[in-house]
């Protein structure tokens, strides 16, 4: 009887696992509207963190609009990408930078912006 009972729990928990990853193939602005939401919800805070992951513009075969560089930094323990670069060009792999970063409802961290930290408060 107890074998039989955790064959249609086990069964249950498949089928719903396998129902909301079909809901989040079928339905994927639901899962982006969360992701937004959380982010725009957070506060804004300040802080420091290292550059981990560093890749310069490359330019547009066809001569439109470059992609912008990528660039990650190593805060609390993860990587986590960068929406926008201020000072590309005086950052380099390991640098200590000023953020400005958000945790969400959810714990995901957000970084807004980077850029170098001024000359006289570098560590």
């Amino acid at each position: 009887m107890q074998i039989q009972r955790n064959r249609w729990l086990r069964l249950g928990f498949f089928v719903i696992a396998g129902l909301i990853f079909l809901f989040a193939l079928i339905f994927p602005e639901a899962a982006r509207l969360a992701i937004k939401r959380d982010r725009e919800e957070a506060v804004p805070r300040m802080g420091v963190a290292k550059v981990a992951i560093l890749v310069a513009a490359a330019p547009a075969p066809l001569g439109d609009n470059p992609s912008p560089p990528i660039v990650s930094v190593r805060f609390h323990g993860s990587i986590v990408p960068v929406q926008t670069v201020v000072g590309f060009n005086r950052l380099q792999l390991g640098q200590t930078v000023q953020i400005v970063y958000r945790i969400g409802h959810s714990g995901r961290i957000y970084v807004d912006r980077i850029e170098p930290l001024p000359a006289n408060s570098r560590r």
